[in-house]
């Protein structure tokens, strides 16, 4: 079955698989940025109301011992911090409903997007790619593009879906065997 306008097709076991040309936005999803905001105003509500309050001391893991004042101060940093998650929650918002960020498959490149807004973007031909990789952060995921002239990065949490990740990382993942048997063949002796 093809899917008309995102050039994605389902083949056995229903997986998505990419077939160029295709175009997806690249931005932060609705729900970690809801609920990062919600969560880090919490946490500053109730961090800056004990911070208001506090009348003991506090002691951390048996080594750190802080006075009424000290442990105060603590909450108000911790607090403040906080506020900062909520801040940065917010401008990912605008810079969503604003940004127009695209990753992009062409016939022959992939395009993705450079900068804290993605207005910039980067061109890589597929016949630069020499290796992908992926690594986990708390369950996020991320897919390395090492390529002759750098590394880039395309993080999962901002591609529409977890199964278009999982696409383009295949997609990327056969072009990069391809190109790695391209250049042995081109390498080895008597070719």
């Amino acid at each position: 079955m093809i899917y008309f306008g995102d050039r994605r097709s389902r083949v056995a076991f229903d997986e998505i698989v990419m077939l160029p040309p295709w175009r997806t936005p690249y931005r932060p999803r609705w729900t970690p940025l809801i609920f990062g905001a919600v969560f880090f105003s919490f946490c500053a509500a109730i961090l800056a109301w004990q911070a208001a309050t506090n009348e003991r001391g506090l002691i951390l893991n048996g080594i750190i011992t802080l006075s009424p004042h000290g442990a105060s101060a603590f909450y108000w940093v911790l607090a403040g911090l906080s506020s900062l998650f909520v801040m940065l929650e917010v401008v990912l918002a605008f810079a969503r409903i604003r940004g127009s960020a695209f990753l992009e498959l062409t016939a022959d490149t992939l395009v993705i997007p450079r900068g804290f807004a993605g207005r910039k973007f980067r061109r890589i031909p597929y016949a630069e790619i020499v290796a992908i990789s992926e690594f986990s952060v708390t369950g996020t995921k991320s897919l390395g593009i090492r390529t002759v002239t750098g590394q880039y990065w395309v993080a999962a949490g901002v591609l529409p879906s977890n199964e278009d990740y999982e696409a383009l990382k295949r997609f990327l993942i056969s072009t990069a065997s391809s190109n790695q048997a391209l250049h042995a063949t081109a390498a080895a002796p008597g070719s």
